[in-house]
C-alpha cells in the first residue's frame, strides 16, 4: 500500500494574497522572500513499461514579491521511488529572468504499470532580492503520487531561511515567517521594584531572557514559551522571561518559539485546520536561555538561537465530550550526526519533551511533514540517495499522534510516536 502523507487531491492554491488586516514587517521585506510552489502531477494515458514516464508533472513558481526579488535560479529534481534502487529521473535547471518572474514548466514523472507511482520532487534555489548582494539559499521536498489522466496538486513547503539579528524566518506557499532577536541579562535587585531599598542581598538578583518577535503575515505573532518557572511578560511583539535568582546551586533553561499564524486562500487538510489557518511550519526558529550557578556564583548565562526542521500543532482530543481540548507542538530536530528526533511541548510547559514509543529515527533524515487529521501527523524521512550524494531519498513514513498518559495521576497530554513504515 503506497502511502505518501502528502498527496491532497482536488485543492489548489487559488490565491496566494495575505488575508485582511494582515501585513508584512517592512524590516522582514527587505530582507526576506518567498516563493509560492505548486505542484501537479497530470498525466497523459501510457501503454509501455513500469521505468517509463508514463505522466507528466506541471510545475508552476509564482513570486508574489515580485518588487523584492529581482531573479530565482533553481533546479527541481524529480526521483522514481519504486525502483531499486530510487532513480532519478529528470532534473532541469531554470531562472526566472528569462520568464519575466515566473514559470510554468511541464516535467514527466513516472508511474508503475497499475497507473501511479510514488514519486519525489527536490528544488534547490537561490533567491536574490533588491538591496543585497548575495543571494539566499532555498530547499524544498516532498513526495507525491504520478498519476494518468489526474491531477494530483502537492503544496510544497520551501524554506528560506537567513539570519538577522539572531533571527530565522520561515516561509511556506505565502510570503510568512517571524523574525526574532534575544538577549539574557542580569539586573541589579529593585529592577522589578520588589527591593527598592536594594534589600534583597546580592547586587544581581534578576536573570531577564528578552525576546522580540516580528511576524510577516500576521499583527503580531503567536509565542509557545517553555522552561523552568517564571514570570512570564507575552504581550505584542514581546516575550520576556523574568526568573528571579535563587540562593541554592542549580541550572535552569526557558525558551521561545514564534510562529507567523496566518491563513491560506484555500485550506489543505494537510497543513491547516477546516478554516485554512497554518499548522504546520518548516525551518522554524527557536530560542534557549540557560542560567546556571555553581558554589554560589554564575557560570552559565546564555541565549542560544537555533532552527527545528519542522513543527505541527496538533489538538488532543478531550477525555470527556465537551472538556477542553489541548494543544501541543510536535517538534522535529534534526540532529545531523543521529537522525531526527522528535519532541514535544505545551504552552508554558517544559522544553523538548520527548515523544513516547519512537523518539529517534536513527540514520533518517525528515524531508516532510504533513497533518493526518487534527491530532495527529506524518513525519516522511528518508536516507541519502546513491545517485544524489547531497540529497535525501524518502524512503519511509511514521506516524506521531496526540493523546493522554492514563498512567499518570491525573491522566496528561502526550505525543506518541511510531516506527517508521516503507513507503511502499
Amino acid at each position: 500500500m503506497k502511502d505518501s502523507g502528502t498527496v491532497v487531491p482536488g485543492l489548489r492554491l487559488a490565491d496566494t494574497r495575505p488575508p485582511a488586516g494582515h501585513r508584512a514587517g517592512p524590516r522582514l521585506a527587505s530582507w526576506f522572500v518567498a516563493a509560492a510552489l505548486v505542484l501537479a502531477g497530470c498525466g497523459d494515458r501510457g501503454t509501455t513499461g513500469t521505468s517509463d514516464p508514463l505522466g507528466r508533472a506541471r510545475f508552476a513558481l509564482d513570486l508574489p514579491n515580485a518588487s523584492i526579488i529581482t531573479r530565482v535560479d533553481y533546479r527541481v529534481r524529480l526521483t522514481y521511488l519504486e525502483s531499486i534502487p530510487p532513480t532519478p529521473t529528470i532534473e532541469q535547471f531554470f531562472t526566472t529572468a528569462q520568464f519575466g518572474g515566473e514559470l510554468i514548466a511541464i516535467l514527466p514523472c513516472t508511474t508503475a504499470a497499475d497507473g501511479d507511482g510514488l514519486n519525489q520532487v527536490d528544488i534547490t534555489a537561490r533567491i536574490w532580492v533588491q538591496g543585497r548582494t548575495e543571494p539566499f539559499d532555498a530547499a524544498a521536498s516532498s513526495v507525491f503520487t504520478c498519476v494518468r489522466n489526474a491531477d494530483t496538486p502537492v503544496n510544497l513547503v520551501l524554506n528560506v531561511i537567513g539570519q538577522l539579528d539572531k533571527g530565522f524566518v520561515d516561509i511556506d506557499a505565502m510570503v510568512a515567517g517571524t523574525l526574532c532577536s534575544g538577549k539574557t541579562d542580569m539586573k541589579r535587585d529593585g529592577y522589578l521594584g520588589v527591593c527598592p531599598q536594594a534589600t534583597c542581598g546580592g547586587n544581581d538578583e534578576l536573570f531577564i531572557f528578552a525576546n522580540t518577535c516580528e511576524a510577516v503575515q500576521a499583527q503580531e505573532p503567536t509565542y509557545w514559551v517553555c522552561g523552568d518557572p517564571a514570570d512570564w511578560q507575552v504581550t505584542g511583539n514581546l516575550a520576556n522571561a523574568y526568573f528571579p535568582i535563587p540562593t541554592h546551586n542549580g541550572s535552569w533553561t526557558f525558551g521561545v518559539i514564534a510562529l507567523d499564524v496566518f491563513t491560506m486562500a484555500q485550506a489543505d487538510p494537510s497543513l491547516t485546520d477546516a478554516a485554512g489557518e497554518v499548522k504546520v511550519w518548516a525551518g522554524l526558529s527557536a530560542s534557549r536561555a540557560y542560567f546556571e550557578r555553581v558554589n554560589g556564583e554564575t557560570t552559565r548565562k546564555e541565549n542560544a538561537p537555533f532552527v527545528y526542521e519542522f513543527a505541527a500543532e496538533l489538538t488532543v482530543p478531550p477525555r470527556v465530550a465537551g472538556q477542553p481540548a489541548p494543544e501541543l507542538l510536535m517538534l522535529i530536530d534534526q540532529k545531523v550526526a543521529l537522525g531526527a528526533e522528535v519532541t514535544w511541548q505545551k504552552r508554558f510547559g517544559d522544553c523538548d519533551e520527548p515523544a513516547r514509543g519512537v523518539t529517534l529515527y536513527p540514520g533518517l533524515r525528515a524531508i516532510d511533514v504533513r497533518r493526518d487529521g487534527n491530532s495527529a501527523a506524518k513525519v516522511i524521512l528518508g536516507v541519502n540517495s546513491a545517485a544524489a550524494p547531497e540529497t535525501y531519498v524518502a524512503t519511509s513514513v511514521a506516524r506521531c499522534e496526540a493523546g493522554w498518559d492514563e498512567a499518570a495521576t491525573p491522566p496528561r497530554p502526550i505525543i506518541t510516536c511510531g516506527p517508521p513504515s516503507p513507503l511502499l
